[in-house]
């Protein structure tokens, strides 16, 4: 991220906390199942869900980093369960994953699931280290599995589109991004603010705040997919393989064969840019992290202004990614 010096300090050092808590804590009594679970949280990520969930968290009071990067650590993990997913041969079937081998690939299918299942319950665990009151972690860990629950439906109902098992609206897309992509950013913002035992009026907010960047950032994943393929440096593109995003989506409601495998990756680039999907998406995501953006800022909650600053120069960084 292209972010000031102050603010990318900030989220190194947030980022290390949760690395740092992961490796810890992730012993398990065989050994190749422990390599297996170690191999995706160590191969590296952004780590941008539970940056968000501390600095959501910091933002709403003085609050202990103990009593919150179990909480960040425990959303990490089970990303990195729905990656393990995702990549499964039943889902998407891909071959690497932050520049190494998915554990599939790199294991066996059996021992893949197996790792997401044991990712699955050390983040619930963890979300339970923290000394708050019984109510609070009771709250933290329901929201955790409805987003669960939400992402597994938007999963679901991704494959269904790439299946063709349906006609799919442009509002059918956007409730599939809700639930398989924002849920998450705007749960991990959420337990940031229950962790810190805000107000019901700053949770809520800062649950807005995470699920309209999530959104936003989505689109911008699907407009970036579009000029990785414009210049061939992925092989492995939503247009090669008929996926539905905003783009691809756009273009065929503009009357566009977009999903036709009569046509190559070249012609249906020009379709798109004739269609003006590109432009539409960036629009569309903008609107989405201006809002997020409003959600919070000039907010006073009391807790620490720099971190509400970084949030806000997170979603003004997504924005960028987009230009």
């Amino acid at each position: 991220m292209d972010l000031n010096r102050d603010t990318s300090l900030l989220i190194n050092s947030r980022k290390k906390m949760v690395n740092n808590y992961i490796e810890r804590n992730l012993d398990i009594d065989d050994d190749v199942l422990e390599e297996s679970v170690k191999h995706l949280p160590i191969a590296g990520g952004k780590r941008l869900r539970p940056i968000i969930l501390i600095l959501s968290a910091e933002a709403v009071s003085d609050v202990e980093h103990d009593n919150v990067t179990p909480v960040a650590a425990g959303f990490e993990a089970l990303h990195t369960s729905s990656l393990i997913q995702d990549d499964h041969p039943s889902m998407d079937d891909h071959s690497m994953r932050r520049g190494v081998s998915t554990v599939h690939e790199k294991y066996d299918s059996a021992v893949s699931v197996l790792s997401s299942d044991i990712l699955r319950s050390k983040a619930t665990t963890w979300c339970t280290r923290i000394d708050r009151p019984t109510s609070t972690i009771t709250r933290i860990i329901e929201e955790f599995d409805r987003t669960v629950e939400d992402m597994c439906i938007g999963q679901r109902k991704d494959l269904s589109f790439e299946k063709g098992e349906q006609s799919v609206t442009i509002e059918d897309y956007m409730d599939m991004i809700g639930k398989k992509t924002a849920r998450m950013y705007g749960s991990c913002a959420k337990c940031g603010a229950i962790t810190s035992q805000g107000s019901e009026r700053e949770i809520e907010t800062f649950e807005r705040f995470g699920y309209q960047l999530g959104v936003g950032f989505q689109i911008v994943d699907d407009i970036l997919d579009i000029r990785s393929a414009k210049t061939g440096k992925d092989s492995n593109s939503d247009i090669k393989n008929n996926k539905r995003t905003i783009v691809t989506m756009h273009a065929n409601n503009k009357g566009k064969p977009i999903f036709s495998d009569s046509y190559t990756v070249e012609d249906k680039i020009g379709m798109i840019e004739e269609a003006g999907s590109v432009e539409y998406a960036k629009e569309l995501a903008e609107e989405q992290i201006d809002d997020a953006i409003q959600e919070i800022e000039g907010i006073d909650c009391g807790g620490s202004e720099q971190s509400l600053e970084a949030l806000v120069e997170i979603a003004e960084e997504t924005k960028a990614r987009n230009r």
